[in-house]
């Protein structure tokens, strides 16, 4: 009986030239274990951290890359409660390729597959979860280094910064500085909050807050913005070639 194989995207180098960084390789298709279940992807999501990771993060090569991804279930191992066919959203750290094997923890169901549903993901989990609190202004930064220090100078009297990346180092050496001028005083006088938000570390409210963006997106009150790679020069991101392309 022949092997099924599968595709998918390994870094073999380490460095912030995605393009150069990874390999397509193929591997056997897995059986799922105890509390896992295979995943047939049908999108992925890019993120800005990818090259962070490929810039040497988060080890040594050879290791698989990609933080979330839109399939259906092929399979399940036991005590998994979810059924092939369904549509489900992973997140976790190898969703670059045709089929990821995931912890059922990684996964999130929902009602369809549609490309949109990837952009309430990370994205939409990190900003529903991490704002969801009364604030007079809030500053949501990504940048980092002297912009985050700007921003943080324009700060209202209890406003709250909260850093959720910091893009302006990812090809670099990771996070950029943050050294804003008279921090303890800013933050004392002015009652300015400056907080850290890392998604995983709140995955007891996922299901909550991401049946209610689908609720809000079906209705109206949400749009969501995908890039498909349709005006792109050389045509849409399709295949695990397209991931390099949309990355850069």
């Amino acid at each position: 009986m022949s092997v099924k194989t599968y595709k998918k995207l390994q870094v073999v180098n380490l460095t912030t030239d995605f393009e150069n960084a990874i390999e397509i390789v193929k591997a056997e298709i897995p059986i799922p274990g105890r509390n896992e279940l295979l995943i047939k992807n049908h999108y992925v999501g890019i993120n800005a951290s990818d090259i962070t990771v490929t810039g040497g993060a988060f080890g040594e090569p050879p290791f698989d890359i990609g933080f979330e991804s839109l399939g259906v279930v092929e399979s399940v191992g036991e005590n998994v409660n979810l059924k092939p066919g369904q549509p489900v959203l992973y997140m976790g750290t190898k969703a670059y390729g045709e089929y990821v094997l995931a912890q059922k923890k990684q996964v999130l169901a929902v009602p369809e597959v549609k490309p949109q549903f990837l952009a309430l993901l990370i994205a939409g989990l990190t900003a529903g979860i991490a704002l969801d609190e009364d604030g007079i202004d809030v500053v949501w930064e990504t940048i980092g280094g002297t912009t985050a220090e700007m921003l943080f100078k324009h700060l209202a009297t209890r406003g709250r910064m909260i850093i959720v990346g910091g893009i302006s180092g990812s090809k670099h050496d990771g996070m950029p500085p943050f050294h804003p001028s008279d921090l303890s005083a800013e933050l004392l006088f002015n009652s300015k909050t400056v907080a850290g938000f890392m998604l995983p570390q709140f995955s007891e409210k996922f299901d909550e807050y991401l049946n209610a963006l689908i609720l809000k997106y079906f209705k109206g009150e949400l749009k969501l913005r995908i890039d498909c790679g349709e005006k792109s020069s050389d045509g849409p991101f399709r295949g695990l070639k397209g991931i390099a392309k949309a990355v850069k």
